[in-house]
């Protein structure tokens, strides 16, 4: 099911996000994630390996901060976010 609103309509992701836990430098429990696109559940409890990047597999860094930023990736579609 393609749960995007036509070009020109707004579209809502609603992204639950579970940080890893980690035991000293060891990641105990790796990142989880559901991610709800416009009312549907397109990602539902998905483990994360780590920061992804163009054909690469994630993987954890040694601990990293308790917060950070937020990416949000764009492929040049005329693409807008507002209430991040």
């Amino acid at each position: 099911m393609n749960a995007t609103s036509p070009q020109g309509e707004w579209n809502s992701y609603d992204i639950f996000f579970e940080p890893p836990v980690y035991e000293g430098e060891t990641v105990k429990t790796p990142t989880k994630v559901t991610i709800i696109h416009n009312g549907v559940v397109v990602q539902h409890g998905e483990y994360c390996t780590g920061p992804s990047g163009h054909k690469k597999i994630g993987k954890y860094p040694a601990k990293h901060p308790e917060t950070g930023p937020i990416k949000l990736q764009w492929h040049g579609d005329p693409i807008e976010f507002k209430n991040v």
